[in-house]
């Protein structure tokens, strides 16, 4: 029998090596706990589609999905959005504004669309890490008065590290904002992080917090570690998650995920 029903795991860090690769131990656990009956919640700060493809492609069952940092959850097997909290209206166009006069690149997450004002070097590195098609439709003030599930600014590291602190200290109390790769500063509804749809996909399947354990590498990963009845943190995990995790596993380049599974989980 296996020591927790339910298993949450992290794509990018985490399941996914540094090639971006689910290694072949990490995929032939992850089926062993599957077919022993454990159910595979996969959370990440992606889109649903991109999220959903990864679990097709791991071939075990259809189970809820979580996206967008937790801002939208649905059911893999029947599409049901389970739950959805977008950006507000009012302040997705304050950022649309300040992030165009800064001249910073913008994924507008719409209904489950990737809008980008037009294809360039960083939208092309974020399709190539995640599968995500990029739809280009020009100056993105068009969707002001629209409600965004998530808006994601890539740039360079020490860029993104640099202006942090300032938009947590102007929107932290209105929005989630949490740098997720050293490229990626995210904005979600403040009502939302991974534990919340971490929760929300656990309690769609009936099972207590106590049963499910999880397992990320990086700061958006934090909550569902806390949140979760086990909490394991990848090898390659950023200090704070390391300090917070119940368990620390190798790194997602040396099998982390498959030692977790193997002597935690089943």
């Amino acid at each position: 029998m296996p020591k927790y029903d339910v298993l949450a795991i992290d794509i990018d860090g985490t399941l996914l090596n540094t090639n971006h690769e689910i290694p072949p131990a990490h995929l032939e656990a992850v089926r062993e706990a599957d077919a022993a009956g454990v159910r595979i919640v996969l959370a990440s700060g992606r889109m649903l589609p991109s999220v959903t493809v990864v679990g097709e492609q791991m071939g075990i069952r259809p189970g809820p999905c979580v996206g967008y940092n937790g801002g939208r959850v649905c059911s893999a097997e029947t599409g049901e959005v389970l739950f959805h909290e977008p950006v507000p209206a009012d302040l997705a166009q304050e950022l649309v504004r300040r992030f165009t006069d800064l001249g910073m690149h913008i994924n507008y997450y719409l209904d489950d669309v990737l809008y980008v004002d037009h294809i360039e070097q960083w939208g092309n590195l974020y399709s190539y890490r995640t599968g995500s098609q990029q739809v280009p439709v020009g100056p993105l003030r068009q969707f002001d008065g629209r409600t965004p599930t998530k808006i994601l600014i890539i740039d360079d590291p020490e860029r993104i590290k640099g202006i942090c602190p300032e938009f947590q200290r102007e929107f932290g109390d209105r929005l989630y904002v949490t740098i997720t790769t050293p490229e990626y500063l995210e904005f979600m509804n403040k009502a939302v992080d991974k534990a919340t749809g971490v929760a929300e996909a656990v309690a769609s399947l009936g099972v207590p917090r106590e049963w499910t354990a999880a397992v990320g590498d990086a700061l958006n990963d934090q909550p569902m570690i806390e949140w979760a009845g086990l909490g394991c943190a990848m090898g390659n995990a950023d200090p704070p998650v390391l300090a917070a995790a119940d368990v620390v596993a190798p790194s997602n380049d040396e099998d982390g995920l498959a030692w977790f599974i193997r002597e935690y989980v089943l």
